[in-house]
């Protein structure tokens, strides 16, 4: 038996922007920075930067209602993609097919150190 699960729970990194695919159907991609819950040494980043696509009802959903700096909660799994660059590169790249996407805080809300409603629940305190 295998799995392929992914739940991750981190801030997005720009507004998405939403495309359509030649049938039609509806695709967004963005990155989120998901914290690390080890100290980094000096020079390291202190998040990872994921690279997320929703199809379909998601894809709107992310459009329409969440952009840069929005907590989110993602469900998904793991895909890899190759392809050949301009130059005849190889490439590969590692993304997570979104199945659900649910945002953890309110739109246009201010998130301070006072404010616990909207503090990350998911923090290192």
């Amino acid at each position: 038996m295998s799995m392929n699960r992914v739940v991750l729970t981190g801030r997005m990194t720009a507004d998405p922007e939403l495309r359509q695919t030649t049938t039609g159907k509806s695709v967004v991609s963005f990155s989120i920075a998901v914290k690390k819950r080890t100290k980094p040494r000096d020079g390291e980043p202190d998040s990872d930067f994921l690279k997320i696509t929703a199809w379909g009802q998601s894809a709107q959903y992310v459009h329409e209602y969440l952009g840069k700096g929005r907590l989110i909660a993602c469900d998904g799994r793991l895909q890899t993609r190759k392809w050949q660059d301009q130059n005849g590169q190889n490439r590969e790249t590692v993304e997570i097919v979104a199945d659900s996407i649910h945002a953890l805080d309110r739109a246009g809300t201010q998130r301070t150190p006072d404010n616990k409603e909207m503090a990350d629940p998911f923090a290192a305190e």
